[in-house]
């Protein structure tokens, strides 16, 4: 059984507690409502998770946030570092442009955030946590991370056509 909470807040411990609780009683009542279908007499419950899972907390607070509505219309600018998706490419789904913003922190510098974090609006949450697109982020993160080294300077002021430039000989496909 996946269990999807409400949208809460996943630092704040007794809400958390909260959820665990009602999680667990929910299981318990879908397991005695198979029970009492036909053939569902021997259903037993053999694993729960240890602890409920919270899929995400905090995002970072880009200088460019990434939103659904301008990854599904498929548009490409000079800021895209990685393409996502969950779907597969080809001319029906294209993959969504992920830009270099969505790492850079607004207002810390000589970080970037890869992954989970990145600065998207929540219809993205979904699509950003999953292990490909992760990975094309710290790929991207890494390349950056580099020049800005190379050159002497922020991660926020790295030239977006060499890092482009290295991703693309790197292997990345920038669409």
């Amino acid at each position: 059984m996946n269990l999807r909470g409400p949208s809460t807040n996943g630092l704040d411990i007794g809400e958390l507690s909260r959820l665990e609780v009602e999680h667990r009683r929910s299981i318990w009542q879908r397991v005695d409502k198979i029970r009492q279908t036909s053939g569902g007499d021997k259903i037993f419950l053999l694993q729960v998770a240890p602890q409920i899972g919270v899929r995400i907390t905090r995002l970072l607070a880009g200088t460019r946030k990434m939103t659904a509505a301008e990854a599904r219309s498929g548009t490409r600018r000079a800021d895209t570092i990685a393409i996502g998706g969950t779907y597969g490419t080809g001319a029906r789904n294209p993959g969504f442009a992920i830009p270099y913003g969505a790492m850079v922190p607004r207002k810390i510098d000589n970080i970037l955030a890869a992954g989970r974090c990145l600065d998207v609006d929540t219809p993205m949450v979904e699509d950003m946590r999953l292990i490909a697109t992760c990975l094309l982020t710290g790929h991207a993160a890494g390349a950056a991370a580099a020049l800005a080294v190379q050159d002497k300077c922020r991660p926020r002021d790295v030239e977006l056509t060499r890092l482009r430039q290295l991703l693309l000989e790197q292997g990345a496909y920038l669409g």
